[in-house]
């Protein structure tokens, strides 16, 4: 579940991704857009340029047929003066006249155009810059939405992956530790099979075996010897499995049954003293689960031998022991040290949220079943 829950969130961020890509290419395809709207324009100012030096050229043309005509025309005028008054020379007149007036013509030409270029220049470089500087502030602009929607994107694939690799880590440690569990409680099962056998052959409660002594003229003289009795200690102890008792985790324990009798919390903790058997304290995860299903069996709820009397919020075993444990049970909303609303709320119950879960409640509140009783090996 938590693989398919961190690729439906990757799918979802590989969705995002698609989509910002997507715009990303639109911001791009306009960008693109700009940039040919751009060129067209400096294509169209090179063309109106161009157009402006072709007209000067040909003004300049006109202007220079107009000179020539009208030098050709003076020309003329002289030459008839010429005529009439011999004593002017030609050579003369045409250097006096004409060329001043084409060079004046020429140079004032001249002037106005460079002039015209040189303010046509300096328009269109102000047009380009202006362009430029337009082109520039939009690219920064797309450069700030591609960072602002790809570092998102990032530090959430960076998340996702962080988060899928340890819930990847977490399932594995999980997996194995389960399986190892497992394996324990295959191999604790083995072995209470093992004794409860033992028992059954023997069927011999709170004794030990009668030990055959054997004297030094009775050892066998072969090598190896079938038998050597080396101590006067028992090899096996074998307990009583009377009255429901049996082996769990190598402890001698008695499951509640539907016909023990219920009472309030102080009564079931004395319930045990009939078998010779205190209430049993849970140690380690499979006592914990022993109890629930235990508590499964039942047609109501059960005490478990645990309060807060002494010191309000801190629980302790009947015995006076801390229990440092209390997470391993299953508390009602999930929230240790679960009470109702109330006062004086100290005794430990294993009550119902649909499935079994554990709460404090007040110690004569219910009439409920006690606890598992436990025979104390010595």
């Amino acid at each position: 579940v938590h693989l398919v829950d961190a690729l439906e969130v990757n799918d979802n961020v590989l969705s995002a991704i698609i989509v910002n890509q997507l715009e990303i290419k639109k911001m791009i395809k306009a960008t693109n857009m700009k940039l040919e709207e751009v060129n067209d324009s400096i294509n169209s100012l090179d063309d109106r340029v161009n157009q402006k030096i072709n007209h000067m050229e040909i003004d300049i043309k006109n202007i220079g047929s107009i000179v020539n005509s009208s030098c050709d025309i003076l020309l003329s005028l002289v030459q008839q003066k010429v005529e009439r008054r011999e004593n002017l020379v030609d050579s003369r007149i045409k250097y006096t006249v004409c060329k001043p007036f084409r060079t004046n013509e020429m140079s004032k030409s001249l002037q106005r155009i460079e002039l015209f270029v040189n303010s046509s220049k300096t328009f269109y470089e102000s047009q380009l810059e202006e362009l430029y500087g337009d082109m520039t502030r939009k690219f920064e602009r797309i450069d700030e939405s591609i960072n602002t929607i790809s570092a998102p994107i990032n530090n959430s694939l960076l998340a996702t992956f962080n988060n899928f690799t340890q819930d990847v880590l977490s399932e594995l440690t999980f997996n194995k530790t389960y399986e190892f569990t497992q394996k324990l409680d295959k191999i604790e099962n083995q072995l209470d099979m093992l004794e409860n056998l033992t028992m059954a052959i023997n069927n011999k409660p709170y004794g030990n075996i009668q030990e055959k002594s054997y004297s030094t003229s009775q050892l066998p003289t072969t090598y190896p010897p079938p038998f050597l009795e080396t101590t006067n200690k028992p090899f096996l102890t074998f307990y009583d499995l009377s009255d429901g008792f049996e082996i769990f985790n190598r402890r001698l324990i008695r499951r509640t049954k539907t016909t023990d009798s219920k009472s309030n919390y102080d009564f079931a903790m004395s319930f045990c003293n009939q078998f010779g058997a205190k209430p049993f304290i849970p140690r380690t995860m499979k006592d914990y689960r022993f109890y629930k299903e235990a508590r499964r069996t039942l047609d109501y709820y059960q005490w478990l031998p645990a309060n807060d009397r002494v010191q309000e919020g801190t629980l302790q075993w009947y015995t006076g022991e801390v229990a440092s444990d209390i997470s391993l049970w299953e508390w009602a909303g999930d929230e240790v040290l679960h009470s109702h609303s109330g006062y004086d709320k100290d005794c430990l119950m294993y009550g119902s949220c649909g499935d079994p879960c554990v709460h404090l409640t007040g110690c004569d509140d219910y009439v409920s079943y006690p606890p598992i009783c436990e025979r104390i090996l010595s």
